[in-house]
């Protein structure tokens, strides 16, 4: 099973590579936070924060994972 494979596919049809999908994906986690840490109308609970955080930190891990990949296979 590849645990990447949805960044492939998503890559595939978006005609870009996996990172460049994920990095996408990615984006509506990243501007949810912005939201949050911009926000002066809202109060969030610390549950809302590590969801939010947790999610951001997830991506990195796989692009992480893309990236090892990537440099082990010499895929671009």
């Amino acid at each position: 099973m590849d645990r990447l494979s949805a960044f492939k596919i998503a890559a595939s049809l978006q005609g870009c590579t996996p990172k460049a999908a994920l990095t996408g994906m990615m984006s509506k986690h990243i501007v949810s936070l912005y939201d949050m840490c911009y926000s002066s109308l809202l109060q969030f609970d610390l549950e809302q924060w590590d969801e939010k955080i947790t999610d951001c930190i997830n991506y990195l891990i796989l692009l992480k994972a893309l990236i090892k990949e990537e440099q082990a296979y010499g895929s671009h």
